[in-house]
Order: structure tokens, then C-alpha cells, then sequence
């Protein structure tokens, strides 16, 4: 007897997150832990997406708190779990926007039901769609 083939999953499913994957509170974090890459604090409204393969998700309000060689750190109200992918769009001072990828490293509960969400930084994922998204994105014209 063979076994039914699975059906491919849709473009929608996202894995639970992993078992050991949980939200920090303020007083687990250990604020004396030391950056590779000296940080700049920010308070920058951004766009955020989700990226899952060759689907990038709806813009996500959210504000850019700090920004290093090494990563950004930004606010937003969807808790989200380690190891997801996710493109922001950070406005510059001239010429079109940044677009900048990160893995989810560190998810923290902040403040007025907010998550502070710590990304490394890593290359733009190795996909078609992806790729052209971002092209577009870092041509796009900026608000004033």
C-alpha cells in the first residue's frame, strides 16, 4: 500500500515556532550583554515584512530603535519567533530608501503591547521575486 503524497504546502503556512522559542520580559533581558558593532539609537518609523521563501508579507508599522553593522532592532505590535526573515524599509536622508534583511534573533515583550524584535543582519534571500522586490522597494520614492 503507498503512502498518500502530502500536498504542497500554500504560500500562507507558517511553521509553529520552535519549542525552545519564547518571548523574554524586560527583567530577563540582560541589559550588560555587549555588541560586536557600536549601535545607533533611533526612533525611525519603518515598514517591516515578512519573508517566507518567495512571499514577502504586508508592510507592518513599526519603529527602528537602534542600528549597527551587525543589526537593527525595531517595535511593532505582531510577536514574531526566532530564526523568521524579515526585510525593512528604512528611510534615508538621501536618495530612495534601504532595504535591509535580518534573521529574528531575540524577541523581547516591551512596553504599551509592543515587541522589541533584535535582527542580524543577513544577505538578501536567494530568490527571483525577492530580489526584484527589493530592487523596487530601494528605487521607490520616499514620503516626505
Amino acid at each position: 500500500m503507498t503512502q498518500p503524497t502530502p500536498s504542497p504546502r500554500s504560500a500562507g503556512d507558517i511553521p509553529p515556532p520552535p519549542p525552545d522559542t519564547r518571548v523574554l520580559s524586560d527583567d530577563e533581558h540582560d541589559p550588560s550583554h555587549n555588541h560586536a558593532h557600536a549601535r545607533a539609537d533611533l526612533l525611525i518609523p519603518v515598514a517591516v515584512y515578512e519573508v517566507n521563501g518567495c512571499v514577502i508579507g504586508n508592510p507592518m508599522p513599526c519603529t527602528c530603535t537602534d542600528f549597527s553593522q551587525g543589526g537593527f532592532r525595531v517595535r511593532c505590535r505582531k510577536v514574531m519567533y526566532a530564526g523568521q526573515v524579515l526585510a525593512m524599509i528604512l528611510p534615508q536622508k538621501t536618495g530612495g530608501p534601504k532595504v535591509c534583511f535580518g534573521i529574528l534573533r531575540d524577541v523581547r515583550y516591551g512596553e504599551n503591547g509592543r515587541y522589541d524584535l533584535g535582527l542580524q543582519h543577513c544577505a538578501v534571500p536567494d530568490n527571483t521575486a525577492v530580489r526584484a522586490w527589493a530592487v523596487h522597494q530601494s528605487r521607490a520614492p520616499q514620503a516626505a
